[in-house]
């Protein structure tokens, strides 16, 4: 089986040469993973990229935790900013060890809203396509932690130029054993 894949842009003014891909060469993708995992992985991509990035503003966040709605809230934060502040009653699993089987296995397979939250949004909405594409029903917190916290001065496009980014002002929790406790009997729970 072979396909061609033609190349239609201009490389210093000649037209790029097409590109044969043999079915040997994607043998390596489809190492471990078989072909019908594939294919619902590439349909749950087209509909994340079809649908949109999924995200929520603070104030949405806020309002739907006030009624008392059952989400779980998933700060990817680094451990130590965490500590400093975090919303009330989220989990801290930082974001490179998101993955790690011990911390999927805490996350809710039964439709319950997972709400990734970090500190702009950015980091949050690359986990949150992630899980997007194995059926869990993630949020990105938009502007994460910025738009949670009252006031937070930040960079816009360099080092020397900031401007202020006015957040919801909600409250955080600052209770640094009550957070590692949380994060333990979560993990001891699905063990």
């Amino acid at each position: 089986m072979s396909h061609k894949i033609v190349e239609d842009r201009v490389v210093d003014g000649s037209a790029a040469d097409s590109i044969e891909v043999t079915q040997k060469s994607l043998e390596g993708l489809e190492e471990g993973l078989n072909l019908n995992l594939r294919q619902q992985i590439l349909r749950r991509a087209d509909k994340v990229l079809h649908l949109g990035q999924r995200s929520i503003y603070a104030a949405d966040l806020k309002k739907r935790m006030d009624k008392g709605e059952r989400l779980f809230l998933l700060d990817i934060r680094l451990t130590e900013n965490f500590l400093a502040c975090h919303i009330p009653g989220s989990l801290n699993v930082e974001f490179y060890d998101a993955l790690e089987p011990h911390n999927v296995s805490i996350l809710p397979t039964d439709g319950t809203p997972i709400i990734i939250i970090c500190y702009t949004g950015h980091t949050a909405s690359q986990l949150d396509s992630l899980l997007n594409l194995v059926g869990y029903n993630s949020w990105t917190l938009r502007f994460g932690m910025m738009g949670w916290n009252a006031i937070t001065r930040t960079s816009v496009w360099s080092a020397r130029d900031s401007q202020e980014v006015f957040g919801g002002g909600f409250p955080i929790r600052e209770d640094s054993s009550e957070c590692r406790s949380n994060r333990d009997e979560q993990l001891m729970r699905n063990y």
